[in-house]
């Protein structure tokens, strides 16, 4: 029996990658993730309900129980929808989230002491008596 040339020089292609989502507003700098996730929802005119179910293919209450630890697949989806990077998303996890807040604030006491001697004087004129 004969095999056709024909698959023989057939190139096996990847599937075709997926689009964005129409609106994928860029993360605000310590934003954690369940916000962003909920920001993204707002931005397409949905309830976060209908947006985990369609946009991330989970319910909500998956989701919230995500929160700190999402997986793979529904990070996978976030970045093919938003094109952010996976260790990017994961980073806005509230754990690392606030890691990443703590880090900053050692390095503003560090490196500009002056600025973190306004912002007490600044707090303390708008505590109340």
């Amino acid at each position: 029996m004969r095999r056709s040339r024909v698959f023989a020089d057939a190139e096996i292609l990847s599937a075709p990658a997926q689009l964005r989502w129409p609106l994928h507003p860029p993360p605000m700098r310590f934003e954690q993730l369940d916000t962003y996730v909920r920001r993204l929802a707002d931005a397409h005119g949905a309830r976060l309900e209908t947006f985990c179910r369609y946009g991330l293919g989970i319910t909500r209450e998956e989701w919230i129980s995500f929160r700190d630890d999402p997986p793979p697949a529904v990070l996978a989806r976030l970045s093919a929808g938003t094109g952010l990077s996976l260790r990017h998303l994961r980073n806005m996890t509230p754990r690392r989230s606030y890691v990443r807040l703590r880090i900053a604030v050692r390095d503003l006491v560090r490196n500009h002491p002056e600025q973190v001697a306004e912002l007490t004087a600044w707090a303390r004129q708008q505590t109340p008596v």
